[in-house]
């Protein structure tokens, strides 16, 4: 038999029981395997009795598996000792339910419960869920800004005179109190002169604009000489004595414009301006920002402070604990009172840690209190007892940052149980993996991770396969290379490729949907994937969180639960009634009107009416209240309506009421296990659906599907085939950081980057500590590290065969996620895509039309005739879309991509934060081109962009009383029978009144096309026109802004 090379290690493992163990096991090493071994072993040697282990699990599924694991193995050592292992192991079995296996919250939830008094703690203390939890602290959070403005109004203003308003705070107190546990240093800076800053533009812009020609008109003009235009403008109506107003000003010098030398007057001064003054202009402006943002940032935490003080007490005061409160108080409870600490300790004498490397910091403080027989306080200065320690974790897969894993604490954790006479074992041998993977993925991550393992990173451990019993078709790692162009396109292809390549294998039996795995970096573009697979006719699941806020069929269900809740509400009543599950018409609504009823379900109607049968059947609806718990009750009035018929769509009818029952569950959990009144419950009811955030139930047949996830996702999961995909997505590492925690000694500290949104994918630091860019730069390479141990992850859930999609572009453009393991991999074999999508493969999924779904015909016939509307509605611009196509000029015809609404939504998104005081500099358009697939595209929207600050209509824009852009309304058309909704895109009032315009990025060559353009348009504007005046006053001016001339089109 072949000698495993990490046999010795694993051998320790199984036998060496009086010693610590900290066990870096690799991807596919059999850890799980060898934690049960070893808790087998204990119990069957003596070494511990089963009721004094406690084994700790990442997740409630990883318990449930390692329970049902060490049971059988229990059972089979028992099966085959003799003398005393055997009557240790026979015990073990009779009282194997009093060993501990779980997550490390419920293990802390345990000890409080067992000694509640001595952790401060009521006796019926109640764990909050994160909803609960958020609700709570915006209650919190509205008492403490009214008690602050009463008792304390001068911190109050004197954060406010900063420029910063109160109701920016509120997310910023969501993002400190993760890292309550650590301090928050915050050094005092003086205030900058700002004002001082102020007065260098305005010097810089009256040397400066003297060398722009003035007859430069708004297309001749360079970024610099805007800059200079854009700040001299800004300097008229900047209000000296606010501070924002200044800083806003500032913010325009943050960083050097560009200098095109030929549209200057005297070239030689463009050309230093260029290389050396407006640098180093920049430069000093910065640093006044800098210093302010960190002047700002003290103020900000004491209000943090003070804040999460108010929260605490009133999580206290409310016997109320979070999740991470679970971990805390108990640590508190062990290191403050010695008696404590001792009987838990006595009870639980053997601790096995799982997947270390990713469980909260406070645990390591939490296991070193109970392995150790010290009686100080100080977990890092402690020794373990020889025994009680065993853990489990692969620093290469430390992968969750974001959720308060720190590998520094991992790294701390190992040495110090080296530094106790512990030991290190490395698992290298992988059981997993074939070594047609193993050995190019070796060759990749030894020049990917470092020899040594750093602060940051692990250090390079190869994976070990054993030999290939046999030369399999599909082994090895392969690339998928695809076109570049837009993100949509590059998506589609590449789904198309993936799903025809996996109906290939499962049509010629090579293998089962089961068998693939689709791995994207981030959740985006899963749906595309799932989409393509559908086609295919191949059964996919894709693990991204469920959204039902815009189906109605549970908006439906929410209007019937209200209903019930509160049917003395008309609005409740008119909605539920008009709707599909009751199907009332306009004429049963004003008939009941013309009998003078109020819409009620208290109203007294005559026999047989509509109206009368609705009621009826409301009330019955009502009595399910009054008989059950409000969870039972809301489970069946569910089931006593139409509203299954109505979620029997033929899509999935079966994932509809799967979804019902883990809906009900979860509210269940929300509302105290159904101790909540009815009200409560549909509330909360409510609040799932319409913010979602849950994952989707999982239907029986799916487990027999590919799965789409992301990476992080992926952990701890496996398949035979795995693909990389999703190509055109990568964010920078670091780049969204927003926090940096260090934990090296004592309590830790916690430094924060305070921002606010200033678009939907764009914001701007308003606060940070005095040494951020020294903060940034350590959490970058934090970042960094993750990145690499991520596709690390990513590359080792494949058992056979790994398919890495790729571009043709992707040196240049740096959006591939994989594109660092591509390059350190050998060069890699096209994946053979020569085959051909057939559409609509019948599977062997199972008929959801059977049983109650054999009434379908009848049901839908029913449902046609409910929801048969008396009204209907559309957009405006589907109004006009209805009738005519829009022109397509030969401008169009030359650049189709750039006439299609993707490139107006673009545009449209960059004029409307342009016009919200967005901060325009060529960065963000260019994250701005990539978010929206115009990477190339950047230069043509920069001129737009330019030019429109130079037009007369910008200038208005700034100028107004009042502009909103992106005005939303709805009105209903008595011509046209139809609800009609839009968007305007920029609304604002002058001297002359209001004034509507529409923006276009339709291009001409001649006056006919303009005109053209200008009569598609025109019912569109009409439509705003009316909206408009219905809501508010009549418009003064409607007009069409053609982007590609800058020209403004009035109609009447």
């Amino acid at each position: 038999m072949t000698r495993l090379q990490d046999e010795q290690e694993r051998e320790a493992i199984l036998h060496e029981l009086n010693e610590n163990f900290v066990v870096e096991a690799g991807a596919g090493s059999g850890k799980t395997y060898s934690l049960v071994q070893r808790m087998v072993n204990t119990v069957a040697s003596g070494a511990a009795e089963v009721h004094e282990i406690a084994a700790i699990t990442f997740t409630q599924k990883a318990a449930q598996e390692m329970e049902e694991r060490f049971r059988k193995a229990l059972k089979e050592e028992a099966a085959s000792a003799e003398g005393e292992k055997k009557l240790h192991c026979e015990q073990a079995l009779a009282e194997v339910d009093q060993i501990y296996i779980g997550t490390v919250h419920a293990f802390c939830t345990k000890m409080l419960h067992e000694r509640p008094v001595e952790a401060g703690l009521d006796l019926e203390f109640e764990t909050i869920e994160d909803r609960e939890e958020q609700e709570l602290l915006d209650k919190v959070w509205d008492k403490f800004i009214q008690q602050k403005k009463r008792d304390d109004p001068e911190t109050m203003q004197e954060l406010i005179s900063t420029g910063i308003e109160l109701q920016e705070i509120r997310p910023w107190l969501e993002q400190v109190r993760t890292y309550a546990d650590v301090n928050w240093p915050a050094h005092v800076v003086n205030r900058p002169d700002i004002e001082e800053a102020v007065h260098q533009i305005e010097r810089f812009v009256h040397v400066h604009e003297r060398n722009i020609p003035d007859t430069a008109t708004a297309a001749d003009l360079d970024a610099a000489q805007k800059q200079l235009i854009d700040a001299k403008r800004y300097l008229q109506y900047v209000r000296r004595n606010n501070d924002e107003a200044k800083i806003q000003l500032l913010e325009m010098f943050e960083k050097p414009a560009k200098v095109t030398m030929k549209r200057w007057l005297n070239a030689d001064a463009a050309k230093e301006l260029r290389d050396s003054t407006l640098p180093a202009f920049c430069e000093t402006i910065a640093a006044t920002l800098f210093d302010y943002r960190a002047y700002r940032y003290p103020k900000v935490i004491t209000v943090l402070q003070d804040a999460l003080s108010v929260y605490e007490a009133e999580k206290q005061r409310q016997s109320k604990l979070t999740y991470h409160d679970l971990l805390t108080v108990s640590v508190q409870m062990l290191k403050h009172n010695l008696e404590v600490r001792a009987f838990f300790r006595e009870k639980y004498r053997v601790l096995l840690v799982d997947e270390f490397q990713d469980t909260d910091p406070v645990q390591a403080e939490l296991v070193m209190l109970l392995a150790s027989d010290d009686d100080h306080s100080n977990w890092r200065e402690m020794t373990p007892r020889p025994g009680s320690l065993f853990v489990v974790g692969d620093p290469k897969q430390s992968i969750y940052r974001f959720r308060r894993a720190d590998i520094q604490i991992y790294q701390e954790m190992k040495n110090i149980i080296k530094n106790t006479n512990g030991r290190v074992l490395p698992l290298t041998m992988n059981f997993r993996t074939s070594k047609a993977v193993t050995e190019p993925l070796n060759e990749a991550f030894q020049k990917m991770l470092p020899a040594l393992e750093t602060s940051t990173q692990a250090s390079y451990r190869p994976l070990i396969a054993p030999e290939p019993a046999a030369e399999e078709e599909m082994e090895g790692i392969y690339q998928l290379t695809l076109d570049a162009g837009k993100k949509a396109d590059v998506l589609k292809r590449e789904a198309t490729i993936i799903a025809g390549y996996i109906q290939q294998k499962v049509q010629l039996e090579a293998a089962r949907p089961q068998d693939f795995m689709i791995l994207t970096r981030y959740n985006e573009g899963m749906d595309i994937y799932r989409d393509a697979l559908k086609t295919a006719g191949i059964p996919a699941t894709a693990a991204t969180e469920l959204n039902l806020s815009d189906d109605p069929v549970w908006q439906e269900l929410c209007y019937l639960y209200e209903a019930v809740a509160a049917p003395h509400r008309p609005l409740n009543i008119v909605r539920l009634y008009r709707g599909p599950l009751f199907g009332l018409s306009d004429d049963d609504f004003v008939a009941e009107k013309a009998a003078g009823q109020a819409l009620t379900i208290e109203t007294e109607e005559k026999a047989g009416t509509n109206f009368q049968k609705a009621n009826e059947e409301l009330s019955n609806y009502r009595q399910y209240v009054h008989l059950y718990s409000p969870i039972d009750a809301l489970e069946k009035i569910a089931f006593a309506s139409a509203w299954p018929l109505l979620a029997s769509d033929r899509k999935e009818p079966e994932k509809n009421l799967s979804r019902l029952h883990h809906l009900l569950t979860l509210v269940r959990r929300e509302n105290a296990n159904g101790s909540g009144t009815f009200a409560e419950a549909v509330q909360t009811f409510r609040s799932f659906v319409e913010e979602g955030g849950f994952e989707d139930a999982v239907l029986p047949h799916e487990y027999e599907a590919v799965q789409i996830l992301n990476v992080h996702k992926a952990k701890g999961l496996e398949a035979p085939y795995v693909f990389l995909a999703h190509p055109v997505k990568f964010i920078t590492p670091g780049s969204r950081s927003s926090e940096h925690i260090e934990r090296v000694s004592g309590e830790g500290s916690g430094y924060f980057w305070f921002s606010k949104k200033t678009g939907m994918y764009q914001s701007k630091t308003v606060a940070h500590p005095h040494n951020a860019e020294e903060l940034f730069a350590l959490e970058t390479a934090y970042s960094e590290a993750e990145e690499t141990r991520l596709t690390y992850v990513a590359a080792t859930r494949a058992e056979q065969m790994i398919v890495i999609s790729r571009t043709n572009e992707d040196d240049k453009k740096q959006k591939n996620p994989w594109q660092h393991l591509i390059s350190s991999l050998p060069p890699l074999e096209e994946i053979n895509t020569n085959f051909n999508l057939i559409q609509a493969v019948k599977t062997d999924e199972p008929d959801v039309g059977e049983g109650w779904f054999s009434l379908e015909s009848e049901t839908e016939a029913w449902i046609n005739e409910k929801s048969s509307p008396t009204y209907s509605e559309t957009a405006a611009t589907a109004m006009i879309d209805e009738k005519r196509k829009p022109p397509m000029t030969k401008a169009d015809l030359a650049d189709e991509e750039m006439s299609g609404p993707e490139w107006g939504a673009l545009v449209h998104k960059a004029l409307e934060d342009l016009m919200n005081h967005q901060e325009i500099t060529s960065e963000w358009l260019a994250q701005l081109c990539q978010e929206f697939g115009f990477a190339d595209k950047l230069r043509k929207l920069e001129a737009i962009i330019v030019d429109f600050q130079n037009e007369e209509l910008y200038k208005k824009v700034n100028t107004a009383r009042q502009a909103y852009t992106e005005m939303p309304f709805t009105y209903f058309d008595d011509q046209e029978k139809t609800t009609i909704s839009g968007v305007i895109d920029l609304v604002y009032e002058d001297d002359d009144g209001w004034h509507l315009v529409d923006f276009k990025t339709n291009r001409f060559q001649n006056e006919d096309e303009k005109d053209a353009i200008s009569e598609y348009y025109q019912p569109q504007l009409m439509y705003y026109k009316q909206a408009f005046q219905l809501a508010f006053v009549k418009p003064s001016t409607i007009s069409l802004y053609l982007l590609h001339t800058q020209e403004r089109i009035y109609f009447t």
